[in-house]
């Protein structure tokens, strides 16, 4: 038996419902009914609908285990209440929150029309905006024909959307993605003083201008999603890092979208190898290579790095391997250090910091330093920061899986020395020590003679042999 007594209407509902099963597919269905009121689903669920699996929720507190259980691959089905309706949606949001990108429909029941509609859709509609949810539909229960469903665009700018069901023919149109053109929005972007992630210079003219490979990142990103960037600088002096804990603050308080960090003081030892003296030379090095800590700490080289770090470090491998290290509190110092290549001591780098510095040796006669194997921890640090909840997490991921894939994202490292020589942040020194070019002279050759003369002999030996085996053998045959 159905609520509503219009047939028209009936048949209507009929045919959403029948899209929307075709758009689920095999997908589960999380049916959200807080307060148990008789919605159009419930009857449906009556007369055997669906056969796919369903969780059926009747109260207000939130399901909190329903995102570890599922992925954004189910389909949320809401009734809620004309009174009730900000703590039920309370309920909801917490119970698919970070998945924003599920797909829900609300039916909003009542027990006569709702008088004024549009301005009840929008404020709903507004409240599950703000909570970053994309794919949303709502129809009132007690709606005359033709049934309209409303929704809403939020680029370039929050617009309300209502549309009549007769007009939606196929069912990927009930919930048009709506990240595939933000139609010029502007994304906002915090970059910090981390090169060379981002390179902050000015003009002649004084203008500044933002490089970097997570610059040539983003931009490239917004531009394929059809949005503008606006790149909000930092109001702190160059130099500090600041960690990520601060910068993501800025995205979960709504001032930025995104935000672009390098490994700061307290976390560079994510990722954190050392750069160490190479030593290509044309004969056999005089030292061996150094292979691990106890190599290190029988050897003269010794670690600069940053005592910050340092101090992250475990108590007892500070301990037993303190004398290793040299330690500044200056980040300015340690970054001149490391910058003029001097071979007097080993460095701390990141992975992606050591390919800025493999290419700048590209441009050596021979390089000075090569990446060691010797790491306090091999995983990477975090870039790109933004909220678990913000709607640009998924298709981020996807976007930076493809530019690993076809080596866009390595072109781009190694292009940021080019970034950082047109900033005037480096410059294209060779500082190796030059092999000093002379004529070649007999002496030279020595080597070369001494293994002529070898084989020579080898082969005037191996004749020998072979000839005194052919005559002993033809005196035998004459005895």
């Amino acid at each position: 038996m159905w609520f509503n007594g219009n047939k028209n209407c009936v048949s209507e509902l009929y045919s959403l419902y029948a899209l929307i099963m075709q758009m689920i597919g095999e997908r589960s269905i999380f049916y959200y009914n807080p307060n148990n009121r008789e919605c159009n689903w419930s009857c449906y669920q009556q007369q055997n609908f669906t056969s796919q699996p369903t969780w059926v929720w009747h109260t207000q507190l939130p399901h909190y285990t329903l995102k570890e259980q599922h992925n954004k691959e189910f389909f949320v089905l809401a009734c809620l209440s004309e009174q009730l309706y900000k703590t039920e949606l309370e309920g909801l949001l917490k119970s698919v929150s970070p998945l924003q990108n599920v797909r829900v429909l609300i039916e909003l029941a009542s027990l006569n029309k709702v008088p004024q509609e549009d301005y009840l859709a929008l404020d709903i509609l507004k409240c599950l905006w703000r909570r970053s949810m994309l794919n949303l539909l709502l129809y009132f229960q007690h709606a005359t024909t033709p049934l309209k469903l409303y929704s809403y665009k939020v680029f370039p700018q929050f617009t309300l959307i209502q549309q009549r069901l007769d007009f939606i023919k196929k069912p990927e149109d009930l919930f048009p993605n709506q990240l595939k053109d933000l139609k010029g929005y502007e994304l906002r972007v915090l970059h910090g003083y981390s090169e060379p992630n981002t390179i902050l210079h000015r003009d002649a003219s004084g203008k500044r201008h933002l490089s970097g490979f997570m610059w040539h990142f983003i931009k490239t990103f917004a531009s394929n999603l059809g949005a503008n960037l606006i790149p909000l600088h930092p109001t702190w002096r160059a130099g500090r890092l600041l960690s990520e804990s601060h910068i993501l603050e800025f995205t979960r308080n709504g001032t930025v979208d995104f935000g672009l960090v390098s490994a700061s003081a307290k976390n560079i030892y994510k990722s954190l190898c050392l750069a160490q003296l190479y030593q290509l030379l044309i004969r056999r090095p005089e030292k061996t290579h150094i292979n691990s800590f106890e190599d290190l700490l029988e050897s003269d080289l010794h670690i600069f790095g940053l005592r910050a770090e340092f101090d992250m470090l475990s108590d007892e491998f500070r301990a037993k391997y303190a004398s290793a290290f040299r330690l500044t509190d200056s980040l300015a110092e340690f970054f001149r250090m490391r910058s003029s290549l001097n071979t007097s001591w080993a460095y701390s780098v990141t992975s992606t910091k050591w390919i800025l510095f493999e290419e700048q040796q590209r441009h050596f006669q021979r390089p000075l330093f090569r990446y060691s194997d010797i790491c306090l921890h091999g995983s990477t640090p975090d870039s790109i920061l933004l909220t678990d909840d913000s709607i640009y997490r998924g298709i981020l991921k996807l976007y930076t899986m493809r530019t690993q894939q076809s080596g866009l994202l390595l072109h781009w490292m190694q292009h940021s020395l080019y970034d950082m020589v047109k900033a005037g942040k480096m410059q294209f020194k060779d500082y190796s020590t030059p092999i000093p070019m002379s004529p070649l002279n007999v002496e030279d050759f020595r080597l070369a003679w001494r293994c002529c003369c070898c084989g020579l002999f080898l082969a005037l030996f191996v004749f020998a042999v072979e000839l005194l085996r052919f005559y002993v053998n033809v005196c035998l045959n004459h005895l």
